[in-house]
């Protein structure tokens, strides 16, 4: 991709890679640029705009994208007007192409994560074995295995585990029965996770009324700022919704969700009873 924002007068001769690079790490390489400027550090900038060092440090590596207000803050720190601002909205239009990228970055320090999912077991739930089965046919990458099993334990942590509300129908609980003992693994996994105190389990039936999740899975973050950040998938990788209205939407959305959802009690109980009957009843 072209550079479409120009970095600012007298930033020349520093060290800044804007040459094909996505909306995200421009956004990310103009606060160092801004900051390097003003000749101060992360840590100033932290304390100029009341937040975290670790806060700030994670907008210049690419791992979160400030939300308006401290966008807000940057600019008069840094006295460009609305410059960080406009740039920010832009990052929120941008499709991220290679999916996950952005995203696993919010969600290794997010808060709360509220996930709906209709075909899957949630990524944070899965089971090596089930991440296997359910993967592209061909050759597994051990890398991606390997990266997606440590992302499940931000569920375990000891400083601040992730606190979880996850809708699961109960089609991703009968599907791929052609491998009874890694569904079995898998449920049985859910029903051990499930007994964490901050891990919450619901079930959709097929048969539940209309809801917003027939539309697709979803995901909403709780940032360590308390603020929210959305994520949408498609065939070909997703959407991170950063703008307040469309997060409230989507978080409306995955309680209206939970709306007909099993209970949790109910739903541990059905997720029993399809793991105990798995061998006997491949439609149950």
């Amino acid at each position: 991709m072209s550079q479409i924002f120009q970095i600012p007068e007298g930033s020349e001769g520093l060290d800044v890679p804007v040459a094909q690079q996505n909306l995200y790490s421009h956004f990310a390489d103009t606060l160092r640029v801004l900051r390097q400027l003003k000749g101060v550090t992360q840590l100033d900038v932290a304390r100029g705009i009341f937040v975290a060092r670790e806060t700030y440090t994670g907008w210049e590596n690419q791992r979160a994208l400030p939300d308006e207000e401290n966008c807000t803050a940057l600019d008069e720190f840094f006295g460009v007007g609305a410059y960080v601002k406009n740039l920010r909205e832009q990052c929120l239009r941008e499709h991220v192409p290679s999916w996950f990228r952005a995203y696993v970055g919010h969600e290794a320090t997010a808060r709360e994560m509220r996930t709906y999912q209709p075909s899957f077991i949630p990524g944070v739930l899965q089971t090596e074995a089930y991440m296997r089965l359910i993967a592209d046919p061909g050759p597994q990458d051990e890398e991606n295995i390997a990266n997606r099993l440590a992302r499940c334990d931000i569920l375990t942590r000891e400083d601040d585990p992730l606190h979880l509300f996850a809708v699961i129908d109960e089609a991703a609980l009968i599907r791929t029965r052609e491998r009874p003992d890694v569904m079995r693994e898998q449920l049985a996994h859910l029903l051990k996770m499930a007994a964490l105190p901050n891990v919450h389990i619901q079930v959709t039936r097929m048969n539940a009324p209309q809801h917003p999740g027939l539309n697709g899975a979803l995901v909403v973050l709780t940032t360590p700022e308390l603020s929210r950040i959305g994520w949408v998938e498609a065939q070909f990788g997703g959407r991170l919704i950063q703008d307040r209205t469309e997060t409230w939407k989507l978080s409306l959305r995955f309680d209206e969700i939970r709306g007909v959802a099993l209970t949790e009690g109910d739903s541990l109980a059905l997720i029993r009873h399809i793991m105990e009957t798995i061998h006997d009843d491949r439609v149950a």
